[in-house]
C-alpha cells in the first residue's frame, strides 16, 4: 500500500498536464459572403428534402433506399466499428486487471535423483494469480490516443451521413430521369398514332392519284424512326429501373415501377443559405474536418513516445500444495512496483514516426480545403443549371407550340394538294423534336433542383457526433 501511496501524486500530475503535441485549431475559411446568384435565405433544407417534390412514389423508393441500399448498411456499420475503436482508446485510460487459476500434478524422475531406490513423490499444485497494469499517462500520449480515436468516431459518422445523402440523391435523380423517359415515350407514342394518321392519308392520296409513291414511303419512314425511338426509349427505361433497384437494395430483375408520363412541372423553392452555412451543413465537410482533429492528435501520439513512459506492474498470488489451503493467507504472495522506460536511440524512428503524423495532418488539411472548394463548386454549378434549365423549359414551351401549329398548317395544306409530303414530314420532325426538348429541359429542371439540395447538405449537418 506505501508503494500505491507513492504514485497517487505521480497520477495527478499525469491528470493536470497538458498533452504534448499542438491542440486542433479549425482553419479559417475564407468563403464569400453571398453566391454568385441570389437564393432565398435564413432557411433550412429538412433531412427529407425529397419531400418538397410532393411524389408519392418518390417518397416510397426513398424509404426503400434508407433501409436496404447495402453501401448504406456498411457505413452504418462502419461506425459500430469505430466505435469500438474509440472505446478500446478510452479503456487505455484505465488499468488493466487479469486474474487466472492453475492446478497441476507433478513428479521428478526416479532416473534423475542421486538416491538409489528413490521414488520422488507426485505433488500437486494450486495457484489462484491476478495481475496488474497501468501506464502514467504523464505526457497526455494515451488522451491524444483517445482524441483521435473520438474524431475518427465522428468522422465515420459524418462519412455515414455523406453516404446517405449521396445515395438518396442518386436515387431521385434516377426517379426523374426514369419519369422524363415515361413523358418522352408518351409522346412518342402520341406521335406515332399521329403520322399513323398522316400514313393512311398519304396512301389515300396515292390510289386517287392526287400524290407520288415517295409521299408514302416518307410517310412509312417517319413512323419507322418514331417506333425505333420508343424502343430505344424503353431501353433506357429499364437501365435506370435497374439503377433504381440496385439503390433501393432490390433484385433488378424483380424490380418493377408503373409508368406515369405525368412529368411534374412544379419544382419546389430550394433554400439558399451563405457560402459559410455549408461548413455546417455539408457532411463531407464534417467528416474531413474531424479527419483533421483525428490527424492532429496523432501527432501527439507520435511525440508522445519519444518521452519516458513509467508504469505500475504488480501481481497477487495464492499458492498453495494443497486445495484446502489454498485460500488461507499463508499462501498469499504478492509483488508490485514501478517499471521506467526511457528510449535513448532507436535509429531515428521515433523522429519519423512524428514526421509522418504531421505529414498526414498536412494532407488531411489540403483535403479540406478541398472538400470545401468542391462543396462551393457544387452549389454554384447546380444553381446555374437551375437557372438556365427554367429559361430552357419556358423557351422549349414557346417552341413546342410553335412547331405544333407549325405541323397543322402543313397537314391543312398537303390535304388540299397545296404541297408535298416532305413539308409535312419536316414539320412533324421538328415538332417532335421540340416536344422532346421541351420534356427533358424539364426533366433535367427537376434533377438540377436535386443536385442543388445535394450541393447544400440535404439538411444532414445539423446534428452533430461530438462523442
Amino acid at each position: 500500500m506505501k508503494v500505491i501511496g507513492l504514485f497517487i501524486p505521480v497520477l495527478a500530475l499525469s491528470a493536470c498536464t497538458h498533452p504534448v503535441g499542438p491542440n486542433h485549431h479549425l482553419p479559417e475559411i475564407a468563403l464569400p459572403d453571398r453566391w454568385s446568384a441570389t437564393g432565398v435565405a435564413d432557411k433550412s433544407l429538412s433531412q427529407q428534402w425529397w419531400r418538397l417534390f410532393d411524389d408519392p412514389e418518390l417518397n416510397r423508393l426513398e424509404a426503400l433506399t434508407l433501409t436496404a441500399n447495402q453501401d448504406l448498411i456498411a457505413a452504418m456499420i462502419r461506425v459500430d466499428e469505430a466505435q469500438s475503436d474509440f472505446k478500446t482508446n478510452r479503456a487505455d485510460h484505465l488499468p488493466s486487471l487479469s486474474v487466472g487459476a492453475s492446478a497441476d500434478r507433478s513428479q521428478s524422475s526416479a532416473n534423475f535423483t542421486q538416491l538409489p531406490g528413490f521414488t520422488p513423490p507426485k505433488v500437486a499444485q494450486y495457484r489462484l494469480k491476478s495481475t496488474l497494469s497501468y501506464e502514467f499517462d504523464l505526457w497526455g500520449k494515451v488522451r491524444r490516443s483517445v482524441e483521435s480515436a473520438q474524431a475518427t468516431l465522428a468522422a465515420t459518422a459524418y462519412a455515414r451521413d455523406a453516404v446517405m445523402l449521396r445515395l438518396t440523391g442518386e436515387a431521385a435523380q434516377q426517379y426523374f430521369n426514369l419519369r422524363t423517359l415515361d413523358a418522352e415515350k408518351s409522346l412518342l407514342q402520341k406521335t406515332i398514332s399521329l403520322r399513323n394518321e398522316s400514313l393512311a392519308i398519304a396512301k389515300t392520296k396515292q390510289a386517287g392519284g392526287l400524290t407520288h409513291t415517295s409521299d408514302v414511303t416518307r410517310a412509312i419512314s417517319s413512323l419507322a424512326s418514331a417506333e425505333a425511338d420508343v424502343v430505344d426509349i424503353q431501353r433506357r427505361r429499364e437501365l435506370a429501373l435497374h439503377t433504381l433497384a440496385e439503390l433501393c437494395g432490390q433484385p433488378a430483375n424483380a424490380f418493377k415501377i408503373s409508368a406515369d408520363s405525368s412529368l411534374s412541372t412544379r419544382v419546389p423553392e430550394v433554400p439558399v443559405n451563405s457560402p459559410a452555412s455549408l461548413l455546417r451543413q455539408r457532411p463531407d465537410i464534417a467528416e474531413s474536418e474531424r479527419t483533421l482533429a483525428a490527424r492532429n492528435a496523432e501527432i501527439g501520439v507520435a511525440v508522445g513516445k519519444e518521452y519516458p513512459s513509467i508504469k505500475l506492474n504488480g501481481n497477487l498470488n495464492l499458492e498453495s500444495l494443497s486445495l484446502t489451503n489454498l485460500l488461507s493467507p499463508s499462501s498469499r504472495s504478492f509483488n508490485i512496483g514501478p517499471e521506467l522506460s526511457l528510449p535513448i536511440f532507436d535509429g531515428g524512428a521515433n523522429r519519423a514516426r512524428v514526421l509522418k503524423a504531421q505529414a498526414k495532418h498536412q494532407e488531411a488539411l489540403a483535403s479540406y480545403h478541398g472538400v470545401i472548394l468542391t462543396a462551393t463548386k457544387e452549389v454554384e454549378d447546380a444553381m446555374t443549371n437551375l437557372r438556365s434549365y427554367r429559361s430552357l423549359v419556358e423557351t422549349q414551351q414557346k417552341n413546342a407550340e410553335a412547331a405544333a401549329r407549325t405541323t397543322e398548317l402543313s397537314l391543312e395544306r398537303y390535304s388540299k394538294g397545296i404541297v408535298n409530303y416532305l413539308e409535312v414530314v419536316d414539320s412533324q420532325r421538328e415538332e417532335l423534336l421540340a416536344k422532346r426538348s421541351q420534356v427533358q429541359a424539364q426533366g433535367n429542371r427537376l434533377q438540377a433542383a436535386v443536385q442543388l439540395m445535394k450541393a447544400l447538405g440535404g439538411g444532414w449537418g445539423q446534428p452533430t457526433h461530438e462523442l
